[in-house]
């Protein structure tokens, strides 16, 4: 099944919230229990650097087991650092036994922040 198409927006100098659901063809929940995920935001695809990354590793991807929930999170002070506008991701989870899924692709936008 190719990744689904989502879009998002980032403000800067404000936290990111965002919770998703992966759910089956049925509407149910898909048991993350035992998953890793990661999503990178760069410039292009093909480029090298990574502008963002969100894992379960670095605690900015919250897998929330049976109910299927993944929460992103990115705090202020990583939003204020923001210098892009616009950029591409995707998101991976990996499965206990280590095989890859490309759950969501899509742009990411920038808004400028105005308060600091």
């Amino acid at each position: 099944m190719p990744a689904a198409k989502q879009n998002f927006t980032i403000e800067q100098r404000a936290t990111f919230k965002k919770r998703l659901q992966y759910r089956d063809t049925r509407g149910k929940p898909i048991n993350l229990t035992g998953f890793a995920a990661r999503m990178q935001i760069r410039s292009a695809a093909n480029a090298a650097e990574v502008l963002l990354e969100l894992s379960t590793e670095n605690g900015r991807i919250a897998l929330r087991g049976a109910s299927g929930v993944i929460d992103l999170l990115v705090d202020s002070a990583t939003t204020s650092t923001i210098t892009w506008t616009q950029a591409v991701y995707d998101l991976k989870l990996i499965a206990p036994e280590g095989t890859d899924l490309r759950l969501l692709e899509g742009k990411v936008f920038a808004s400028p922040g105005v308060t600091q």
